[in-house]
């Protein structure tokens, strides 16, 4: 009766429909725990390998294959076809042994390295401080702190919001509604030329903590 069961396997396979069929949606998800098993063996070898080790690669799929294949027989023992369509419509797609689109059912070293790359790269970047940010001497009895967080105080008080326009000029509007100042600051990153709303220029000058 054993030797009769794999047979059976083999059979509703090849009676299943190919993933070409546009009514065959390919799974990357299964339900049952032996199928599932498989997924996870697999992707546990994967977590070892690294770029280039397409021999090794290759076994793991065979691996893989073989085990969706015990897992199919199971799947016909508990009469679950649903299931072994699902894992039939699996083995013959072209996504076979491949990562999921939308679903992360493992990850080689190589996406681990590429997101810790992109990870990196954010970190880095919010650790950037705007040349805008400290405090500048308006040279008229005023001076100004201008936070990371784009906001100016002048002796305690919130007097305005500043933006950056890019290449180093930004636009600063003062919460009292008067027209909006452009700044640029200069090569030297400690002056700022101010150019205000008439047309009138003043220069800023860093003041060093």
């Amino acid at each position: 009766m054993q030797l009769i069961v794999p047979l059976f396997v083999m059979a509703i396979l090849a009676s299943q429909p190919r993933p070409d069929d546009e009514t065959v949606a390919v799974p990357t998800i299964f339900r049952s725990e032996t199928a599932k098993k498989a997924i996870e063996t697999f992707s546990s070898r994967l977590k070892i390998l690294d770029n280039g080790r397409n021999e090794q690669i290759e076994e793991a799929k065979k691996q893989l294959r073989a085990d969706l294949e015990k897992a199919a027989e199971v799947a016909v023992t508990n009469k679950d076809f649903s299931e072994v369509k699902r894992i039939s419509s699996y083995l013959e797609s072209k996504d076979f042994g491949q990562k999921a689109s939308q679903t992360t059912l493992w990850r080689t070293i190589t996406d681990l390295k590429r997101e810790v790359a992109r990870l990196n790269d954010l970190v880095a970047s919010l650790k950037k401080v705007d040349p805008i940010v400290g405090v500048w001497n308006y040279n008229n009895g005023n001076v100004c702190e201008y936070l990371a967080d784009g906001t100016v105080i002048l002796r305690g008080s919130l007097i305005a919001i500043w933006r950056s326009l890019g290449n180093r000029s930004y636009i600063v509007a003062f919460t009292g509604g008067q027209a909006a100042d452009r700044l640029q600051v200069q090569a030297d990153w400690r002056t700022i030329l101010l150019i205000g709303p008439d047309g009138s220029r003043r220069r800023l000058d860093r003041v060093s903590k």
